[in-house]
């Protein structure tokens, strides 16, 4: 048996058929401070240290600024396992968590959009 015959065996072996990982996305226009705070790589950082956040990226044309800060959409994306409802992360950790990094304030959150599954 090949190599890769045993990597596959394996991989079959070990799969959880009951395991179920579900990315969402979602939306937050928002500003980050010049002045207060680290910068916007450090405050991209601070998002992504939020629990189940996978990914965070301005959305293209939707960035701006001026002398204190900057302005974008920021997509913030996600990972939820099977039987977590996304608008409940949303509301109860996505939400606050974001409101407690310094420097960043959100001026809206859009909807949470299901991206693979």
């Amino acid at each position: 048996m090949s190599i890769n015959a045993k990597i596959n065996k394996l991989n079959e072996v070990s799969a959880d058929p009951n395991y179920e990982l579900i990315l969402f996305v979602t939306p937050v226009r928002c500003s980050i401070s010049k002045t207060l705070g680290g910068d916007k790589t450090d405050t991209f950082n601070e998002i992504r240290g939020i629990s189940n956040v996978t990914t965070v990226s301005d959305v293209l044309g939707t960035v701006r600024e001026d002398d204190k800060n900057y302005y974008s959409t920021v997509l913030v994306k996600f990972e939820l396992q099977g039987g977590q409802q996304p608008k409940d992360f949303r509301t109860k950790i996505l939400i606050p968590s974001l409101k407690k990094i310094k420097g960043f304030i959100v001026y809206n959150i859009g909807g949470v959009d299901q991206v693979a599954k």
